[in-house]
């Protein structure tokens, strides 16, 4: 069985020196039943990245990182589009706190679930290495839609992902400003258990990450007629 589709990635972030915007993106072809992840960062980890909204949906905070010293922030929010919702809107993440470098991606999945309490991780550094952290995943052949925040200044020219290995969903490379490192990504699990996320390179980072799984559909099981329903086309049928 393949996993969830991925498909819509959109990417938005503050000015590399930091100001207070709020972040938009357009959401296109929506269905009731997509999945939408947020995954939001900020340089200064006592400062929260806002909320998201939009589509008179409900997003709820699944997970954050938030260490303290010197160090940034991540959170990952997530929604299950609900009847009511728009084929195409503009979801919105607010202003963070105070001035600050920040960012967002926003993913929509198709064919996709999310448990009632969905499996998440998230991690950060104790002395500086290449970030990687783990996530138990419950279910087979899900996503794990992750991202790490790195304040080391080093360039992402030299990154390498423990998987995939080819290029990310995005990266914004501060480091000629001294500013931080956000890589975003996401992999596919084929069976349900440990799996490693992260990099392998640079092994000099300051860095916070999170993770969140994002399952398979399992699909529903269609409901029979309603009795009454059945008995009225039984006396209906009698009448010939």
């Amino acid at each position: 069985m393949a996993g969830p589709t991925l498909a819509q990635t959109l990417t938005a972030q503050s000015n590399i020196n930091g100001d207070t915007t709020t972040l938009t993106a357009a959401l296109t072809s929506v269905s009731v039943g997509d999945v939408v992840i947020v995954k939001a960062m900020t340089w200064d980890t006592g400062v929260a990245s806002g909320t998201p909204s939009g589509g008179s949906q409900t997003y709820t905070l699944r997970v954050s990182v938030a260490p303290g010293g010197f160090a940034g922030y991540m959170a990952i929010f997530s929604a299950t589009m609900a009847a009511g919702v728009s084929s195409s809107f503009t979801l919105t993440l607010s202003a963070p706190a105070s001035s600050v470098q920040h960012s967002m991606v926003v993913e929509r999945w198709t064919s996709a679930q999310l448990a009632a309490t969905p499996a998440t991780s998230s991690g950060h550094y104790t002395s500086v290495s290449a970030p990687s952290a783990t996530i138990t995943t419950v279910a087979a052949n899900s996503a794990v839609s992750w991202g790490v925040n790195d304040q080391s200044n080093v360039s992402t020219s030299s990154d390498a992902y423990i998987s995939p290995a080819g290029t990310p969903e995005f990266t914004i490379d501060g480091s000629a400003s001294n500013s931080g490192e956000y890589r975003y990504n996401q992999q596919l699990a084929a069976s349900a258990g440990s799996v490693t996320y992260g990099m392998t390179a640079p092994t000099t980072q300051d860095w916070v990450m999170a993770a969140i799984e994002v399952q398979v559909s399992t699909g529903t099981t269609a409901l029979p007629p309603p009795p009454y329903l059945v008995r009225q086309a039984t006396r209906r049928a009698a009448t010939y």
